[in-house]
């Protein structure tokens, strides 16, 4: 319940939540960081705000298009955002084709959303740069490489999730929401990323991406959607 003195903090809530609808990518995600943190400082909940209806409606939206073959990064990197802001990542099923889908909250799916694209075009870009420093390799040796530093990227990324939660004592919490929403789907978490692909036999190279994979993770620094241990505690009591 919201007294009468936090009146202008939910005022303040409401619009960051509204600026998370621009079209600036950036400016879209400092204001949702910047909107829980307010809301975890003054422990205002979620059915305290504007338009919670709207926000607390678990859904899924769609992170990639329909193509011939999800590539086995994509799906465990989805898999590891999501988890991070307690939502699924879902693989959608068309004829002869697939694309990543996430479920949770509209909040959440979004940062979600986010974190995803963002690290996507990281992981292709460094891609490019694995290649362009082993042209004296085969193809084959240039794919194992790649392979080997996204492994380690996203494990390093799993990593720093969970080091911010814990120096923050935040435990992730699923809402009843998307609970519910993955029950009546018969949904089921499953092999992140499938068949593992051909990996290089040098541990620098997995090393390199963890380290890259913990700072990106470090550096994004969105603590959405999640409870902290004390508030836990209480709920149970």
């Amino acid at each position: 319940m919201v007294n009468e003195s936090n009146e202008n903090i939910v005022s303040k809530i409401n619009k960051l939540f509204a600026l998370a609808d621009s079209n600036n990518e950036h400016e879209a995600a400092l204001a949702l960081k910047n909107a829980h943190k307010l809301m975890m400082k003054y422990k205002i909940e979620q059915e305290d705000l504007k338009g919670e209806e709207k926000l607390n409606t678990a859904t899924d939206e769609d992170m990639t298009e329909y193509s011939g073959r999800t590539a086995w990064w994509l799906k465990s990197l989805a898999a590891t955002i999501a988890d991070a802001f307690q939502c699924q990542a879902i693989l959608k099923h068309g004829y002869k084709q697939t694309k990543l889908a996430v479920l949770g909250r509209k909040e959440d799916i979004y940062a979600v959303q986010t974190t995803f694209n963002y690290a996507r075009l990281f992981i292709l870009n460094q891609r490019q740069a694995i290649n362009k420093r082993h042209t004296d390799l085969s193809t084959k040796q240039k794919s194992a490489k790649r392979n080997t530093w996204i492994d380690g990227f996203i494990w390093g990324l799993k990593a720093g999730f969970e080091q911010t939660m814990q120096s923050m004592a935040l435990v992730p919490v699923m809402s009843e929401e998307v609970l519910a929403l993955i029950e009546d789907r018969k949904l089921r978490k499953g092999n992140n990323s499938g068949i593992r692909p051909n990996q290089s036999n040098d541990r620098g190279d997995y090393d390199d991406g963890f380290k890259t994979g913990k700072n990106f993770s470090d550096n994004t620094n969105r603590k959405v959607g999640y409870k902290t241990a004390e508030k836990d505690r209480q709920l149970e009591s």
